[in-house]
């Protein structure tokens, strides 16, 4: 039943997919023409009522297609029985198509009221039809008139006379008669009718003026018919204002709109050329454009037509699987050729009008579901404009829960009066069509007295555009975690037990209640209002509660004593937890109460149900949470850093005390019991400060002794790894000028191996704290955490590191080719000596004193130390260096936790332990026991 809609116009095949359809009532429309292309596809249809239209012409073989058809009414329509129209009677009774309500002639007027059944032959009446083509009033000239004020102007009307007697023509201007309004410029001169039956009349202006300007009509007054004709006239004058030529673009064309006398409407032909038509604008008596009019337009783009033609036509449930497959392709294949909002908007109408099909046919939800979620993937301005125009976005959002409610209302549930029951009716999801964007779980609470409430998270892994999970459970029992090493904790939604009391405190229905849970990828579907703020980049998670078979989760619940916990993931600057108004269409911040941070997780205390995310609302604040108690470390830790310390400050006081009597050279020694100390500190300081949160200023200083602590330990190792290439560089020179005799003894003040071990650190971490103090707080240790703050810590360690390893391998070459050279030159000088062996005298006592002087300096007697070869040092020190960074690795997991696991904190700290033992005992057993030296210095 499409009557009284105002249709002017029917596209060939509109009604196409209607193959099945039996009636078709197009009565009281605006219609003007019919044609056979239009009725294509119908060809089931039996009854057709196109009554009280504007059609005065039925071609032959319109009906043709309408092999069914028993029934035509084309009643209260102006039809002009000609000599084409003469084939109407004899069709209806050869095809046996009843005419009913009987249709009746309306031209011409000699057939005026003839029932259209007995015509048989027209041939008496077919001079009419010639003269029909004419208008029966004609006006000379025949279209409006731009003048000049000064001109004249002449206009004549003619009019057919069918009954003399009875017809006159009449002038107007403005519904005026000129003779009241221009008594003396206008001259009006009317014929009478000659033997051709022509009635004349002539109007002239002998000299224009501007208040000539305006619509002139002509009227035609019989007792057969009245007729009017308009002609408008424009006058230009020195006073007359114009809107400027301008061009306007739309999603129904480009058009060029020329310069303009104020106060009129200028037409043009519709930009798109599959329809007729025309785009108007008013050009007002101020001289401004205002009020385009393009609804008689069609949209320019292809697209755009075919997904309004889906959104139009009507679907059946015969069809309807075949036709949202068709529609989920086209708008794949297609996505990149959306680029009007209008496009989502006839998507959107289409979805819903898809939804009452959901429950009879399941594969129905899950191509609709996949075709919103590839609809998150478009362009923000164009779903935040159809939100804007149209509720698009919120429209889309309803239909999502409505197919979670369609789809598993097919699915039986039962009702356990005894015990708590969590029904998990259906998880949507997709395995070939995977639903990139979008996750749902729907559960049944029954009893509510057991319930223990309930946790969804939603899980992505490395592939965070595919490796998706969306996993529910009850607060009290434990989550499966599958594959921690690769899942990440995107967002998460915790249901209190407490939900269902506080209800029914507040009056709330008893009856059997469902969880609706639901996470969509990013915000693009909740565009805020205020255009200033970009929709959220972070997932939204949302729940909602619904009476079962209401088909509905509008149970609106705000003001919960025991909030709901929401952890939200991707914490930054200039975002804040915030809940969805959905009536206002924005983000609000009220509800939401930051409790704490996780790593980079924000867990929130929210009062509202339903959807949830860090929204950039407030770009200037900070998101401020409630530090946690402060609290004692693992005893592990304690363990493991009171031997460690005690090892390495025994070491370090030893070479500190007993310096002169150790065989190694002053900067050595001065790096390796340095090093010491500072391994020592930084572990104490973890152990004893890393949980001493409660305080903000002691948990900052906590954080920048750390930071200072791990570089200081790196450069004291860069500059012991860099003494190892020292002696080798030289012997090298010594070696080098060893033919001259020449002694090289360089010395180099301390003070540089301080100012680089100890002062660079205080620059670095000086810097990092004056720029971001806040870094070093987080509600759970006191730390830089894993994020892009962490940097400060992560390059310059990562540069030490590097330059430590690349040290190493040029002490393994420089070490290399020593050896071959300290061979060469020790059989050289030992030839020598031998040759000069019997000699006698002063010249002979001589060379044998410079050949022990030059003894002293050979280079297997300069190596700095006596005790270890350059490579069992090297040795030793990459094995510290590796205990260090283990050691250093498994403490800060153990206070990040990343993995999430039972007793991860221990587990990591005994491992932190561990290696910090090994750490301090190889120390004291390489550098001390392991020491003649040391040794003589300590038992004697």
């Amino acid at each position: 039943d499409l009557s009284t809609n105002s249709i002017e116009w029917i596209d060939d095949g509109a009604f196409g997919n209607l193959g099945a359809l039996k009636r078709l009532d197009l009565s009281n429309n605006r219609i003007k023409f019919i044609s056979a292309g239009m009725l294509e596809g119908l060809h089931y249809l039996e009854k057709l009522k196109i009554s009280q239209n504007l059609i005065r012409q039925i071609k032959e073989g319109t009906f043709d297609g309408l092999l069914s058809l028993k029934q035509l009414d084309i009643s209260s329509n102006p039809l002009l029985c000609d000599c084409e129209f003469w084939w109407i009677g004899i069709w209806s009774a050869n095809m046996s198509v009843k005419l009913s309500p009987s249709a009746k002639c309306y031209e011409p007027i000699a057939l005026r009221d003839q029932s259209i059944r007995k015509l048989k032959t027209l041939g008496q009446h077919c001079s009419w039809a010639e003269y029909s083509q004419i208008s029966p009033l004609q006006l000379t000239p025949d279209n409006d008139q731009v003048v000049f004020e000064g001109d004249s102007l002449k206009l004549e009307s003619l009019a057919a006379a069918v009954s003399p007697p009875e017809v006159s023509l009449t002038w107007y201007w403005a519904g005026l008669a000129p003779s009241n309004v221009f008594p003396n410029s206008v001259k009006i001169d009317n014929k009478t009718p000659t033997d051709s039956g022509m009635l004349q009349s002539t109007l002239v202006i002998d000299q224009l003026h501007s208040n000539h300007t305006g619509e002139w009509n002509c009227e035609l007054v019989s007792s057969e018919l009245n007729h009017t004709n308009t002609l408008s006239v424009i006058v230009i004058s020195g006073r007359t204002s114009y809107c400027p030529p301008t061009v306007t673009k739309s999603n129904k064309g480009l058009y060029n709109w020329p310069k303009t006398v104020a106060g009129h409407v200028v037409d043009l032909p519709c930009a798109a050329e599959v329809a007729l038509g025309a785009a108007r604008y008013n050009c007002t008596l101020n001289a401004t454009w205002t009020e385009l009019d393009t609804v008689a337009c069609p949209y320019v783009s292809e697209t755009t037509r075919i997904l309004q033609q889906y959104a139009k036509v009507a679907i059946y449930i015969s069809s309807i699987l075949e036709s949202v497959k068709r529609l989920h392709n086209y708008t794949l294949g297609n996505k990149l050729s959306f680029k009007d909002h209008m496009d989502i908007v006839f998507i959107t109408q289409t979805i819903i009008n898809y939804l009452e099909f959901v429950s009879s046919e399941k594969e129905i939800g899950t191509i609709l579901l996949d075709l919103v979620s590839h609809l998150m993937d478009l362009e923000e301005n164009l779903l935040s404009t159809a939100q804007y125009q149209d509720k698009s976005c919120s429209k889309l959002i309803q239909a999502v829960e409505a197919i979670a409610e369609y789809s598993h209302m097919s699915h039986p549930y039962r009702v356990s009066p005894t015990k708590f029951v969590l029904i998990a009716l259906k998880r949507i999801s997709l395995e070939i069509l995977f639903i990139l964007n979008i996750s749902i779980n729907i559960y049944i609470i029954v009893a509510r007295e057991n319930f223990l409430g309930l946790t969804c998270t939603w899980w992505s892994g490395k592939d965070r555009k595919r490796d998706k999970l969306f996993q529910c459970s009850n607060n009290k029992s434990t989550l499966t975690y599958v594959v921690f090493t690769l899942q990440l904790v995107e967002a998460s939604i915790q249901i209190p037990e407490s939900l269902f009391r506080q209800l029914e405190h507040r009056g709330r229905s008893s009856a059997t209640l469902q969880i609706f849970f639901a996470v969509y990828d990013n915000g693009k579907l909740f565009p805020p209002i205020n255009e200033s703020i970009s929709s959220s980049t972070t997932p939204i998670v949302g729940a909602k509660i619904g009476k079962v078979l209401l088909k509905s989760f509008g149970m609106e619940v705000r003001d919960l004593s025991g909030p709901a916990y929401v952890t939200l993931g991707g914490v930054g600057d200039g975002a804040s937890p915030a809940w969805w108004d959905q009536s206002a269409s924005q983000w609000d911040s009220k509800p939401c109460k930051p409790s704490h941070l996780v790593t980079d997780l924000l867990i929130t205390e929210c009062t509202n149900l339903g959807y949830f995310t860090l929204a950039p609302l407030m770009r200037r604040h900070r998101i401020i949470v409630e530090q946690a108690k402060s609290r004692l470390s693992s005893p592990v830790l304690y363990v493991g850093t009171f031997i460690s310390s005690t090892c390495l400050l025994v070491s370090a006081f030893t070479y500190a005390i007993c310096r002169k009597a150790i065989n190694m050279a002053d900067k050595m020694k001065h790096a390796l019991a340095n090093s010491w100390v500072s391994f020592s500190m930084l572990s104490i300081v973890f152990s004893i400060g890393i949980y001493q949160t409660e305080d903000v200023r002691i948990c900052q200083c906590v954080g920048l002794l750390l930071h200072y602590l791990t570089l200081t330990s790196l450069f004291w190792m860069a500059i012991t790894i860099k003494r190892l290439v020292a002696p080798t560089t030289s012997i090298s020179s010594d070696c080098s000028q060893s033919g001259t005799g020449a002694v090289g003894v360089s010395s180099q003040p301390l003070t540089g191996l301080y100012l680089v071990g100890w002062g660079v650190s205080v620059l670095l971490v000086g810097l990092s704290g004056a720029v971001n103090p806040p870094g070093y707080v987080t509600p759970t240790y006191c730390s830089i955490a894993p994020r892009p703050a962490f940097t400060p810590v992560l390059l310059p360690a990562t540069t030490i590191q590097l330059f430590i390893l690349t040290t190493a391998l040029l002490v393994v070459n420089s070490n290399a080719q020593l050896s071959e050279g300290t061979q060469a030159t020790d059989l050289e000088l030992l030839e020598s000596a031998a040759g000069g062996g019997g000699a006698n005298g002063p010249n002979n006592q001589a060379i044998t004193d410079r050949t022990s002087i030059h003894s002293v300096v050979t280079p297997s007697s300069r190596i700095e130390d006596t005790e270890h070869s350059i490579q069992l040092q090297l040795k030793a020190f990459l094995i510290i260096f590796c205990l260090f960074i283990c050691a250093w690795t498994m403490a800060a997991l153990s206070v990040v936790k990343p993995f999430g696991f039972a007793h991860e904190e221990t587990a990591f700290g005994s491992l932190y332990a561990v290696f910090a033992i090994a750490l301090g005992a190889f120390t004291v057993f390489f550098y001390c026991f392991s020491r003649s030296d040391v040794r003589a210095v300590w038992f004697t």
